[in-house]
């Protein structure tokens, strides 16, 4: 395995930072279940605000073409919407209003859970497949979302990395090229597993402009519920450089 992580393009990296990654988890009616839930009032409100400070919504797709390759216009102030662990929250709650103003997003995937109940229910593929068709992106989060991938060993991360890209891969006809890790919880030696399973980004909990981060996997996100402000702050910021 490669000792040496993919450092992004120099494009991407020499540009004063355009390119912010948010992450929420669920979206829910009114009341929240653990307190990184969103509810759906918020959710409408933090959407307004974003694009009120310039922010604009990009796909992930857009986002690897610049992180990777240098290319594509990444306008300053450009945003990637994502939601991890696939709960039916975000296709009841916050889909319908991503769809409203025809915002790209990523839906982060358990493959071990999908349309299964845990402690909240988990949108079925056919939900995934009705997201995705109108402007989602699919990225694997493993297949059982383990606590810590640290903590795991070699076989055992190889087996939550390749099974889930192979699952998402079967049902979507594309893998995935993105691994969202499980509660942000990864190192250099999770990040190049995720390389050797042919996963190009690794979406972090990390704070910070993604074309700040220090790799391909190791892409920077905003935390909603911590960080919210400081990451419009920082959108603001970006934006007023166009």
């Amino acid at each position: 395995m490669n000792s040496r992580l993919p450092a992004l393009h120099p494009a991407a990296r020499a540009a004063a930072p355009k390119l912010h990654f948010l992450v929420w988890h669920d979206i829910v009616a009114r009341r929240k279940d653990v307190w990184f839930d969103t509810t759906r009032a918020e959710f409408a409100a933090q959407l307004e605000r974003i694009e009120q400070v310039g922010g604009r919504a990009v796909s992930l797709e857009d986002a690897r073409t610049w992180l990777l390759e240098g290319r594509g216009t990444m306008r300053a102030g450009s945003v990637v919407l994502c939601f991890d662990d696939n709960t039916m929250g975000i296709h009841r709650n916050g889909f319908p209003l991503l769809r409203e103003r025809g915002w790209p997003f990523v839906l982060s995937v358990h493959t071990g859970y999908v349309g299964v109940r845990t402690g909240k229910d988990h949108n079925t593929w056919a939900m995934l497949g009705e997201m995705t068709a109108a402007g989602g992106t699919l990225a694997s989060q493993t297949v059982t979302h383990p606590p810590d991938l640290r903590t795991l060993d070699a076989r055992a991360l190889e087996r939550e990395m390749a099974a889930s890209r192979e699952a998402i891969e079967r049902v979507a006809g594309t893998p995935p090229f993105a691994l969202t890790y499980p509660s942000g919880k990864w190192d250099s030696t999770v990040a190049r597993a995720a390389a050797a399973a042919g996963y190009l980004l690794g979406l972090t909990e990390d704070h910070g402009a993604a074309d700040t981060s220090p790799h391909t996997l190791g892409i920077r996100r905003w935390s909603t519920h911590k960080r919210f402000d400081e990451a419009v702050d920082a959108i603001a910021r970006s934006a007023r450089r166009r």
